[in-house]
């Protein structure tokens, strides 16, 4: 969220719904384009100063011979504002979140820090923490005292055990696994892929940022079971720049610089895990088509975080 959007959320906060209506009347008459439930949230959101993030690409630079125009690069300076939301705090009962993702990991450790850091600093809470400490080191078991409730993280092995079969993944790269350019309407580009693959085997299962009417997102792919069995072309590419530019973001509000990385990783693994591992079966097979300047940003990320097994094919597969 950028800072002009923010100031009329901050006057949105004491206003009564009367007034919020007003206000918003006043915003869309200057050309601002938000609806009025959108600005609600931001409202409601109580941004505040200490959350203002200045993008830095620097901090995880992405791109292979980037320009001064470039994407990824001219967003540098921009600001937005961003917060962690704690609605599991205001909760009365136990919550338990199972993930795969690296990524909601690393976020909910840093949440986990951050609460360990505010209840040690607590003026009840950390004194008590404190001599409980004391009290082990001296006496031994001691009841722990009252505090706030903290996130716990608990990691499980992945199935190391399944076969090779069930976790190796095709990597075929093409460079054309691209977006459309007006200006070079020439070029070869993603959809000529999808074109290909689906004239060899026109039942074939894709998988693509740029899915058009030949398959479908990544996002929409995950968590399905409809693809148990069966063999996946999924089309991976650079991120949108709004893409990068929300995850930069986010590198600015968890303190990081992998967000990008770890994102790609967590739609690999998720898009993979429709049909292998634990949904293997006889016909499972994913051959993953991704741009060579792609491979050599993440290549490494995935051969050595990846719960899959990536192997690089020289031949087409299809």
């Amino acid at each position: 969220m950028g800072p002009q959007i923010y100031c009329l959320g901050a006057k949105l906060q004491n206003l009564e719904l009367t007034g919020r209506l007003e206000a918003f009347q006043h915003y869309r008459k200057g050309g601002g384009a938000l609806s009025f439930d959108e600005m609600l949230t931001i409202a409601e959101a109580r941004y505040t100063e200490r959350d203002l993030i200045t993008i830095n690409p620097d901090v995880e630079p992405f791109g292979i011979n980037n320009s001064t125009n470039s994407p990824y690069v001219r967003i540098k300076g921009q600001q937005y504002y961003a917060s962690i939301r704690d609605w599991w705090a205001r909760n009365s009962y136990r919550l338990t979140v199972t993930t795969t993702e690296p990524k909601i990991r690393m976020a909910l450790e840093f949440i986990r820090r951050q609460q360990l850091e505010r209840i040690d600093a607590h003026p009840k809470y950390g004194p008590a923490l404190r001599e409980w400490r004391a009290q082990i080191d001296t006496v031994g078991i001691a009841a722990k005292p009252q505090v706030p409730p903290t996130w716990r993280i608990t990691d499980l092995l992945v199935a190391s055990y399944l076969p090779k079969d069930r976790m190796r993944v095709q990597i075929y790269l093409d460079d054309r696994a691209r977006a459309y350019r007006k200006d070079q309407t020439d070029r070869r580009w993603v959809r000529h892929i999808h074109q290909e693959i689906l004239a060899r085997d026109p039942d074939a299962i894709i998988i693509s940022n740029k899915a058009d009417e030949y398959g479908i997102t990544p996002n929409k792919a995950k968590g399905l079971n409809d693809y148990i069995g069966r063999k996946i072309c999924y089309v991976m590419m650079f991120p949108s720049p709004d893409q990068y530019r929300d995850l930069v973001v986010e590198n600015g509000v968890f303190g990081t610089s992998n967000c990008v990385k770890l994102h790609l990783l967590d739609e690999f693994d998720q898009i993979v895990g429709r049909t292998l591992g634990f949904r293997y079966r006889p016909g499972s097979e994913v051959i993953v088509i991704m741009p060579t300047r792609l491979w050599r940003q993440i290549g490494m990320t995935l051969l050595t975080e990846s719960n899959y097994d990536p192997q690089v094919i020289a031949e087409r597969p299809w």
